[in-house]
């Protein structure tokens, strides 16, 4: 009974210490204090690599609804689980001193407020917000490596000019844009990440009441302006009306 009770608080012992050292290990990666020389080890005003290679950011979406698409405003709603994807080294623990946790760490969402991220965001949006429902509806995985996977749900409600000439029987194609605000492309550069994979969407999505999903086109742009040259992607959405529906609502 005593060797029990003595293996079973040692098991205890042992979780505790293992989720001190994890904490203890991120207060370190991401400290913020300076050394007795000034530097400080983590700037998160700072990207990864600055100063040397940009940083490449790739993109992955699942559409998890769309529409309605509006034709009187001209601007179409989907909900979409936006993620990035990233290396920042600085937060690197495979070799951090007496480490022994090799897995990947799923991190609250206020983490995000500790560490750099990608200043991605929606050019053609007349509205967008995150969803928060119960708690904010975020995913943060850090790898031993320092690759990071930053999830989020996100409402948009985006612009979508349509040439109405054929209606009833006309196709339409609606775009969603996503850009780098401030980082030009030397610093930061945006890419599909799993190629034309990248945006997923389920049949039941496809199907909308006035529309069908006919296809789904990536694209991987730049933009040039007078302050540099901008990462850019999109998303075409290729539309066509059921005819059968406007029939039945005439």
């Amino acid at each position: 009974m005593w060797l029990l009770l003595a293996v079973q608080l040692l098991s205890l012992g042992c979780e505790v210490c293992g989720k001190h050292n994890v904490s203890k290990m991120l207060d370190y990666l991401i400290s913020d204090t300076p050394d007795q020389y000034g530097s400080i080890r983590y700037d998160k005003t700072l990207r990864p690599n600055f100063g040397g290679s940009r940083v490449n950011v790739g993109i992955t979406m699942n559409i998890d609804s769309l529409g309605p698409i509006d034709e009187v405003n001209m601007n179409f709603r989907t909900d979409v689980s936006f993620r990035q994807f990233w290396r920042d080294s600085r937060l690197k623990f495979d070799v951090y001193p007496n480490n022994t946790y090799n897995t990947s760490l799923t991190l609250s969402h206020a983490f995000l407020d500790r560490i750099w991220v990608p200043d991605t965001y929606f050019p053609d949006s007349l509205y967008a917000s995150k969803q928060d429902v119960m708690v904010p509806n975020v995913l943060l995985r850090l790898d031993p490596t320092g690759d990071i996977l930053y999830s989020s749900r996100v409402t948009v409600v985006a612009k979508c000019p349509m040439h109405l000439h054929y209606f009833p029987m006309d196709y339409q194609t609606c775009r969603f844009y996503v850009e780098c605000y401030g980082y030009t492309g030397d610093d930061l550069y945006l890419y599909w990440y799993t190629g034309d994979d990248s945006v997923a969407m389920s049949e039941s999505v496809r199907k909308l009441a006035q529309f069908s999903v006919e296809k789904i086109t990536l694209i991987n742009d730049t933009l040039q302006f007078s302050t540099g040259s901008f990462s850019q992607l999109i998303v075409s959405f290729h539309f066509k009306r059921d005819l059968l529906y406007f029939i039945l609502q005439s």
